[in-house]
């Protein structure tokens, strides 16, 4: 597997609750003789308050994931992924304190380049409350980030999700939709990426096991796919 089976997971989880995303954004710097990359983002993801998917009825969405105060005003919402699927799971430095020019100048770089203002004066207002709280309203946007790992973390005040709760939602919410409405059969995925649709594959129905179950296969699946990526980057080194 190239990419990262973590960070793919959370790009389609983010998809099935309605955000369109864009993964490994780089964030540039300008340096006297061109410029360097300082940072990347895992995934930067947006959605719009009136998504909906409705394939002949509703699909549900994950109240994990999604900003009460993002669906009660109708805000659109961006969401700074941070995919922690390795040992390390602490953010990364960028949003850490202390606050300093250099961090508040990367969260202004990806404000500007996703786009809701052209003021930059905005863009700074935001960029330094979202750096400082992970959070960050105006007007009809809401900015933040969201944290994606193996457990929470107590000490860290933002929105947090596990890779069990994205499992459990594929199993319990997502995977058993059609049957939950009575359809005779499922839509077809062909186009889906095959590693979803391996999980997907768990997480059918129709397979006779425990939810539980499934959802602890999708895990112990996510972690044997990590393991075969670091083997393999480990062997090109």
């Amino acid at each position: 597997m190239e990419v990262d089976p973590y960070e793919l997971l959370v790009r389609w989880y983010l998809r099935f609750n309605g955000y369109l995303g864009v993964e490994n954004f780089v964030v540039h710097q300008t340096v006297e003789d061109g410029n360097v990359q300082v940072g990347e983002d895992d995934i930067l993801a947006v959605r719009f308050p009136n998504s909906r998917e409705d394939p002949g009825f509703p699909l549900k969405t994950d109240p994990q994931l999604l900003d009460s105060e993002a669906v009660d005003h109708a805000l659109v919402d961006f969401v700074g992924a941070e995919v922690k699927g390795g040992r390390k799971d602490t953010l990364n430095r960028v949003w850490q304190p202390p606050p300093d020019p250099a961090k508040i100048a990367r969260v202004a770089y990806v404000i500007q380049w996703l786009g809701p203002f052209s003021d930059e004066a905005l863009i700074q207002q935001v960029a330094t409350e979202l750096q400082a709280s992970h959070r960050s309203r105006l007007g009809q946007f809401l900015f933040r980030v969201v944290m994606f790992a193996h457990k929470v973390q107590p000490k860290l005040s933002l929105r947090q999700v596990t890779f069990n709760d994205i499992a459990d939602f594929f199993v319990r919410v997502r995977a058993p939709c059609w049957q939950d409405r009575g359809f005779g059969a499922r839509s077809p995925h062909s186009q889906w990426h095959p590693f979803i649709k391996e999980l997907w594959k768990i997480a059918d129905p129709q397979a006779d096991s425990d939810p539980q179950v499934k959802i602890q296969a999708i895990l112990e699946r996510l972690a044997k796919a990590a393991e075969q990526r670091a083997g393999a980057d480990s062997a090109k080194a």
